[in-house]
């Protein structure tokens, strides 16, 4: 017998419940299934063995209702609409839903595609987005081995845009344009087989971060040397840096400063190991 001769199950009402065809009884039989969020395109097969009814439309409707509210979930909503206020009675009409419904599918496999794209952008670091805060800019970075700084006069090592240096170096760009950044971070890694001790008893010789309010081209021209950079500027005082240890500096609210200048002490008698000093900044 063909279910289209076959008379469909209605509520105590007289309304249409949800409800499949079955040929081993040849009746229609009550639909049961239930929804689930995680079988989204098993439920929409399940609705398509039956016909059409507004209870079905329903349950297709309750499938979207817990998924993120893209533009093209809101497509699908809108498809759905317009599908509900159809009557599927006839063959030919329920061939239309059944093509609406396929559409529905796409729509829906898009927005998990593009879902699990963003979810794994997320994870991977590849979409980088900045909501807030200051824009991070590197101003300084080398590493040298301790063969490269054994000699270095005095036993400091400095660091400008051109990398580490001897502090009386007067080839190198020793002091560092700091006009554009508000805040500093300073980074200074002894892999030296030796303590940087860093004080002495003059400042010309002592470790030291220096910070001026004068423009750099000054700088250079009113000082006598590198080292006596302090002359020119506040200064503060670096701590011992024992062998194998780090020592990390944030220097915040600097805008009033134009230039920095940085310094170790001591790198002579080392045998093996190397320095590494990087030195960024938090832009204005």
């Amino acid at each position: 017998m063909q279910w289209n001769n076959e008379h469909m199950l209605t509520d105590a009402d007289g309304n249409l419940i949800p409800q499949v065809w079955d040929p081993s009884q040849n009746k229609f039989v009550p639909y049961e299934a239930k929804v689930q969020l995680s079988g989204i395109n098993t439920e929409l097969e399940a609705l398509m063995q039956g016909l059409a009814t507004e209870g079905k439309l329903e349950q297709v409707r309750q499938l979207l209702s817990g998924v993120a509210t893209e533009n093209k979930l809101e497509q699908a909503r809108t498809l759905l609409e317009a599908i509900s206020t159809k009557d599927f009675a006839t063959s030919s009409k329920q061939d239309a839903l059944k093509i609406a419904v396929e559409d529905l599918k796409s729509e829906l496999n898009l927005v998990k595609s593009e879902l699990e794209a963003i979810k794994a952008n997320q994870l991977s670091g590849d979409q980088k987005v900045q909501l807030s805060g200051t824009v991070a800019k590197l101003i300084a970075y080398d590493k040298k081995m301790w063969d490269e700084i054994t000699n270095y006069t005095y036993g400091i090592a400095g660091v400008g845009s051109s990398g580490i240096f001897s502090a009386v170096d007067a080839q190198k760009d020793q002091i560092m344009d700091i006009s554009e950044f508000s805040e500093i971070s300073i980074l200074i890694i002894n892999s030296l087989d030796k303590a940087l001790e860093n004080q002495t008893d003059g400042l010309g010789t002592s470790g030291k971060v220096v910070l001026s309010t004068l423009p750099k081209t000054h700088f250079q021209t009113l000082i006598p040397s590198y080292r006596e950079s302090h002359m020119s500027g506040e200064y503060i005082l670096l701590e011992t840096i024992p062998a194998g240890a780090r020592l990390s500096l944030k220097l915040a609210d600097v805008a009033p400063y134009q230039s920095l200048a940085v310094m170790v002490r001591s790198v002579q008698g080392v045998s093996a190991g190397s320095l590494e000093i990087m030195i960024g900044g938090g832009l204005k």
